[in-house]
């Protein structure tokens, strides 16, 4: 009890904030393609289904979350977050100095193969320090940061864009990731290392305790014959899918139909950034409280009402489809991170292998997602994007009521 009570202290809070700093930056460069897509492409000299098919390509990358949580236990935490901070800088650089189609189509998913290492890295490392009660609010925090890079990071990418080129941005967020690998170099300790008041013993005691052993594939078996695990990445999956229907052509939908500027559209994703982040506030104070599976299932039951909503007016109203669209964002983000802090302790002994599974399927959901939808809209336009997406996190709700909310009822109690 003793070793737990020291590294509860405000150097975890130092560790939470600094990470989640970092991840406003990383998730801008993530978040800044889709309201921007038809821009991009128009200086590509290309199409929305071609961009939308790198940024498919991009989501892929994520079918392989376990290899990526796996360079984890090959590296160890600390040298995973330096070794994905410079691929990202260095992927996003090149989307700068050589800016062509080919080069974006190759540089932008090698940037999220490096930003889901990093994220695995990051969440096994504060799943260390932080026990499960306590990890919906951890996640909720760090979550808080891919809201506000979508927040913030939307609007200042239009105006970077509309006033010195549209591969500016990306120059932008691979010079802070770089600068930031330098910092969490020299902060975070390494295995077996005293620093900043977390004991030496501290932490190679709790590395070695929820160690994890054997071969990567029994690892992986591990997970896949889980019934709960299973249900949990699947969830993860349908919600993310359901989420990046709507979310890849929004951008589309503002400039089409009501005929917004870059800095419209990136002032108006600001506002649907602040609904993530109303998302992760929601998670900060409800997920622990409500336990993982509920707060899931009413996530996923708001996101349904509000997208039966943006359905039925995106075509009529700016201001009444804007808000649907809100609440969507707000609830399916409040419900996707109550399923990312329920994974982190599916199986606490293979919790690497885990969390890179579970990046893994919302990986497969927003591939889905980004590759259909830009097809989906070019065809019929973004009414139909809103109701599959609508439609697949139902499929969601069904599985966190029959198997999620009995399986997890002990473990949340």
């Amino acid at each position: 009890m003793g070793q737990k009570k020291r590294v509860f202290t405000g150097v975890v809070i130092m560790l939470v904030i600094l990470f989640g700093l970092l991840r406003i930056a990383i998730f801008t460069g993530y978040h800044m393609v889709s309201p921007f897509l038809p821009e991009i492409a128009r200086n590509l000299d290309t199409t929305i289904v071609v961009i939308g098919l790198a940024l498919s390509i991009r989501s892929a990358m994520g079918f392989l979350g376990p290899v990526w949580g796996s360079i984890i236990d090959l590296f160890g935490k600390k040298n995973a977050l330096l070794i994905a901070l410079l691929v990202f800088a260095a992927s996003y650089t090149v989307i700068y100095l050589f800016p062509g189609l080919l080069c974006f189509t190759v540089a932008l998913p090698v940037s999220y193969a490096a930003t889901l290492t990093f994220d695995s890295a990051m969440y096994s490392y504060l799943s260390e320090m932080i026990p499960y009660e306590g990890r919906g609010r951890m996640t909720a925090v760090l979550e808080a940061a891919y809201a506000l890079g979508f927040m913030i990071g939307s609007p200042v990418a239009g105006i970077l864009m509309e006033n010195f080129g549209w591969a500016v941005p990306f120059l932008l967020m691979a010079v802070i990731a770089a600068v930031f690998a330098g910092i969490l170099g020299f902060v975070l300790p390494k295995e077996g290392e005293e620093r900043f008041g977390i004991d030496a013993s501290v932490t190679q005691a709790m590395q070695e305790e929820h160690a994890e052993s054997g071969s990567y594939f029994y690892r992986l078996s591990l997970v896949i014959k889980d019934r709960n695990a299973l249900a949990a990445l699947l969830t993860g999956s349908l919600l993310m899918g359901g989420n990046w229907f709507c979310q890849t052509m929004y951008g589309g939908w503002l400039e089409d139909n009501f005929s917004q500027s870059l800095s419209e559209i990136g002032f108006i994703s600001a506002a649907f950034g602040f609904a993530v982040f109303a998302g992760s506030l929601l998670c900060l104070t409800l997920t622990d409280r409500l336990g993982k599976a509920r707060a899931m299932k009413w996530g996923a039951i708001v996101t349904i009402c509000s997208g039966i909503l943006a359905a039925f007016t995106n075509q009529s109203s700016l201001i009444v489809g804007s808000i649907g669209l809100f609440f969507y964002f707000a609830f399916v983000e409040f419900a996707t991170e109550a399923c990312i802090s329920l994974c982190t302790d599916v199986r606490a002994e293979i919790r690497g292998t885990v969390i890179g599974s579970s990046f893994g399927a919302l990986a497969i959901g927003s591939t889905v997602g980004t590759g259909v939808s830009p097809i989906l809209y070019t065809m019929y336009g973004y009414t139909p994007c809103i109701i599959i997406g609508t439609v697949i996190i139902a499929a969601a709700l069904f599985i966190i009521v029959r198997i999620l909310t009995p399986g997890f009822a002990d473990k949340e109690a």
